[in-house]
């Protein structure tokens, strides 16, 4: 159950001593002083205004700028996710600063109302210690939301006159009497006037008639968001000023609230934990969602955005399946097995509010003592007898004071012996605490894992996944009490509250993510560092010359070895062809007509009138579901439950393909494109290896290459991080286009929900469900097997845009290679075309850039060992066998045609074609993959591609 996520291979042979966060930092550090000088190097390029002849420094410019964009753009989201009232804001103030609240927070009521993104802010003099951006939606997008908040309130009102009213429809109704005052908070109308102005469809008036439009809305631009910004160095202050944009309507009295208006908040702190990792943005996401469709996709949109998550619940409800379907549901562990996240150690479970946990009731009433741990039973009988001594004492000290005879060494060593108990028995206490929280922790991972094994397995075949969750039990309000120095009993640090573990976990969480861009930007930026050193020096590397005479018998083996690297590059770019032709799952997403999913369509459809449990909606649930035409509702009514059956069909769709997908997209492309890294690597270090000791080159050329043979390294380094950045670029498009198979299946779904919303007056719901019925029998085969088709479409396009990178990465090394060999050769021939600009300001140009050289070759020298090389991902290199996917079962093998009768004899003196095309496989052959004999995967590629 621990969370510590394990570095996948040692981060640095020549310093085993040093942990994988101190490499990533080291690496870290290296970049922002490489990236220091050459924001130097740039800022004197721009206020010399110098132009040399023998180089572009506008263009080498514009390259040192984007390097700097990509570096300040990376980010990394750690979402905090779960339903209302669980504590996740809390959790949020002490992860971020356990001093002081700066996440809107309340015990009784739902807060977050809106996304809000957390990032550090280093406060300098004079600045804000505490910012926050506030991005308001544009008015068309407020008035759409309005407008479906008020046609809902008729649809009601007319609903409750034909069917009459019940508890459910008065809970409803208080809700839109709650959503009116927050209107009316922000609008300036009263309560009446909003209800009045909006059940006439004059939603405008509340808009452009409200106090303060101009702050509100950007009225130029009536569909372009309007931007606020709010700073304080108090943090009670900015406490108070941010919580009306991220407030709910359930707490609408403290202050005048901003819903619906608010898109997102982002709020830069001061923060340890935000300091320690580089790029981390903590994201607070709305756990209870509007009957508004809009803010559930906000939260949708960034679930899709998040690099890991943490599952909120607390203690007393954690083994509750129930529940466990309201913090995630089906269609999302779908999302989060196709695109790897249960493999990758992507998801904590934070159960929260332990230190209410009464370890003495949970022992008696629900845990076998012996089954919480080893130790436990002897802890308790000690803590026990302890106790009952300790009471004994404190009478007998009462007894001694009440004697009134003034100090005794018997009341002395009394006081004494109770002051050793105290300590004694809060040591047990604590021990005796933490013990019974793993425990209960223990069972709540078990009833998660099993909740997740159930839905991963429901529609699979062969083998069964198991999933394996990182738990962390905490308490926030121990943790903050710690930090005002008065520990709550059983939590005297902050290991036992929890938060230790969890930040290690967080930080782990992303180091991987984090080394990957430190390495692509350092090896970047070196690149272009060794351009600007290399004009800047202007002289050779050597202090002899060759003939002129020398330059084309030279040219021509640097040619031929050049050649050979292109060549082990083609045969990569073949290898890697064929082998995503075979990876991509196109069987399982082009379905056929038997398909399950198309056969359980229409009964999928007609269970919509029911709850996922079993239980039949309500009649105002059912039509408030079309009318959201599938998307997400809340219901306002205890217990409050989520419907969403854009959700269940798109768990549907999925269901029998998420596992494929994530084998395919995950697993195997990732492991292949890492022995592309390595081979380029081998393929490099040939090369380097055969020009500086070819007997064909001269020796003064060959020790002069081999001086600047670092060059080549960097490049190497810099293309094995561009196509680890292109697998990762890859693997972000399968993702997208698997998510757009939503919108591939809402979007015709939409017709079926029109025709049951066109349905008034009494029997509305029969009829309404009729109406999808025979809309899903009509429509349903159609709807599933223009997804696959899409899909397929996506996934040929996406595969060409790879090949086409890849190749273009590899022309870009060989050519880069190429103009080092070249420069060496101008070097060292007399009578070189190559002139150096020698212009007064441009030479005195290069003698400024000499001192921020020096400085960074005298940091790199002295730390370059510790950052080592481009770490590569281990790879399983079992995974790019080609076996037969779990879900095909394995089919005999046919007999070779050659085994079934006598081939044709090829005639003498020519090659047959069967043998020549023999040839030609053999010798683009892939050693990783090709060799397992006829192709018996899944994946098969599609006619359009052979």
């Amino acid at each position: 159950m621990s969370g510590d996520t394990p570095p996948l291979e040692v981060p640095n042979p020549a310093h085993p001593e040093m942990s994988h966060e101190e490499v990533v930092k080291e690496k870290e550090n290296a970049v922002l002083q490489l990236l220091d000088h050459l924001a130097s190097i740039s800022q004197k390029i721009t206020e010399n205004k110098v132009e040399p002849t023998d180089i572009d420094l506008s263009t080498w410019n514009s390259t040192y700028k984007g390097i700097e964009t990509d570096y300040e753009k990376f980010r990394t989201h750690i979402g905090v996710c779960g339903d209302t009232g669980l504590g996740k804001t809390m959790l949020l103030n002490s992860l971020i600063d356990d001093t002081v609240d700066i996440a809107p927070s309340s015990q009784q009521t739902a807060c977050t109302a809106a996304v809000c993104c957390f990032q550090v802010h280093y406060p300098e003099n004079g600045k804000p210690k505490f910012i926050a951006r506030i991005i308001l939606k544009s008015k068309e997008a407020v008035e759409q939301e309005l407008a479906s908040t008020f046609q809902e309130m008729k649809d009601l009102h007319d609903r409750v006159e034909t069917e009459g009213s019940d508890e459910i429809t008065r809970t409803e109704e208080v809700r839109f009497q709650e959503q009116i005052k927050v209107i009316s908070g922000w609008s300036g109308f009263s309560p009446a006037q909003v209800k009045e102005l909006g059940l006439s469809d004059q939603i405008d008036q509340i808009t452009s008639c409200c106090e303060s439009p101009n702050k509100l809305f950007n009225l130029a631009q009536p569909n372009e968001p309007k931007l606020l910004r709010i700073t304080a160095d108090n943090p009670q202050k900015f406490l108070r000023e941010v919580t009306p944009f991220v407030g709910s309507v359930s707490n609408a009295k403290r202050g005048q609230l901003r819903w619906p208006l608010v898109e997102l908040v982002k709020i830069w702190v001061p923060s340890q934990l935000l300091d320690r990792c580089t790029g981390l943005v903590l994201v607070d996401l709305p756990g209870q969602m509007d009957a508004l469709d809009s803010r559930s996709q906000v939260a949708r949109e960034h679930y899709d955005k998040l690099d890991k998550m943490l599952i909120v619940t607390p203690a007393d409800r954690a083994q509750d399946n129930r529940t466990a379907t309201e913090l995630i549901c089906a269609d999302q562990i779908y999302d989060l097995e196709a695109s790897g996240k249960l493999d990758d150690d992507s998801i904590a479970i934070i159960i929260t509010k332990v230190d209410q946990l009464d370890w003495e009731k949970y022992v008696n009433t629900e845990a076998d003592p012996d089954s919480i741990s080893p130790s436990f039973t002897s802890d308790r009988d000690l803590y026990e007898d302890k106790s009952e001594r300790l009471k004994g004492l404190q009478e007998q000290i009462l007894s001694l004071k009440a004697e009134d005879n003034g100090p005794s060494p018997e009341l002395t060593q009394a006081m004494n012996q109770r002051h050793a108990l105290e300590s004694e028995c809060k040591e047990l206490y604590n021990r005796c605490m933490m013990a019974c929280i793993q425990s209960r922790s223990k069972g709540s991972v078990e009833a998660l894992q099993t909740y997740f094994d159930q839905v991963r397995n429901s529609a699979r075949q062969t083998r069964e996944a198991s999933t394996k969750l990182s738990v962390f039990p905490v308490s926030s309000r121990a943790q903050q009490s710690l930090a005002r120095k008065a520990p709550m009993d059983g939590f005297p640090d902050s290991t036992a509250t929890g938060f230790t573990t969890l930040k290690e976990w967080i930080v782990q969480a992303t180091l991987t993510r984090r080394e990957i861009q430190a390495d692509n930007i350092l090896y970047r930026s070196k690149v272009s560092f060794d351009a600007i050193e290399e004009w800047a020096i202007d002289k050779p590397r050597a202090p002899f010359q060759l003939p002129r005479a020398c330059k084309p018998e030279i040219e021509q083996v640097l040619k031929e070895t050049s050649q050979k690297l292109k060549d082990d590059f083609k045969k990569s770019e073949t290898n890697l062809s064929g082998f995503i032709g075979r990876l991509e799952p196109y069987k399982a997403i082009k379905n056929e007509a038997d398909d399950p999913t198309i056969n359980g369509f229409t009964m999928l459809v007609d269970k919509f009138q029911k709850d996922i449990d079993g239980s039949r909606l309500h009649w105002s649930t059912y039509s408030a579901c079309i009318r959201r035409q599938g998307r997400l509702f809340r219901t306002s009514h205890k217990p409050r439950k989520t419907h969403c059956w854009e959700a269940r069909l798109y768990g549907h769709y999925w269901a029998r393909k998420a596992h494929v997908w994530s084998f395919a997209f995950t697993k195997k492309l990732p492991a292949y494109f890492v022995i592309l890294t390595k081979r380029a690597q081998q393929s490099v270090s040939h090369n380097l290896h055969t020009t500086c000791n070819l007997d064909s080159l001269p020796l003064e050329y060959r020790e002069a290459f081999g001086r600047v043979a670092y060059k080549v390294q960097n490049l190497t380094m810099e293309y094995q991080s561009k196509i680890l950045q292109t697998a990762a670029q890859f693997r972000a498009n399968m993702n997208r286009i698997r998510l757009k198979s939503r919108a591939f299946m809402s979007e015709p779904m939409k017709k079926g929900y029109i025709q049951a919303s066109q349905h008034h007056g009494k029997g509305m719901v029969k009829k309404q469900i009729q109406t999808m019925h025979e809309f899903a029998v009509n429509e349903g085969e159609g709807i599933i097997t223009s997804i696959g088709d899409k899909i397929s479409e996506q996934l040929i396009e996406s595969r060409k845009e790879l090949s086409k990178q890849y190749k273009k990465l590899n022309a870009e090394l060989v050519e880069n290679i190429g103009k080092i060999e070249t420069q060496v050769l101008k070097q060292l021939c007399s009578g070189s075309k190559h002139a150096p600009d020698s212009a007064a300001e441009v030479q005195k140009f290069r003698g400024s850039l000499l001192e921020d050289i020096k400085d960074w070759n005298d940091y790199w020298a002295s730390h370059g060992t510790k950052i080592g090389p481009i770490r590569i991902p281990p790879c399983d290199e079992a995974l790019l066998d080609d076996a037969a996917d779990e879900e095909e079962k394995k089919k005999q093998k046919k007999a070779p045609k050659g085994a079934q009768r006598p081939r044709k004899a090829a005639t003498p003196g020519k090659k047959s074609k069967a043998n020549a095309k023999k040839a030609n496989q053999e010798e683009a052959k892939d050693e990783w993959c090709d060799e397992s004999g006829p192709e018996e995967s899944v994946y098969v590629t599609p006619k359009e591609e052979k």
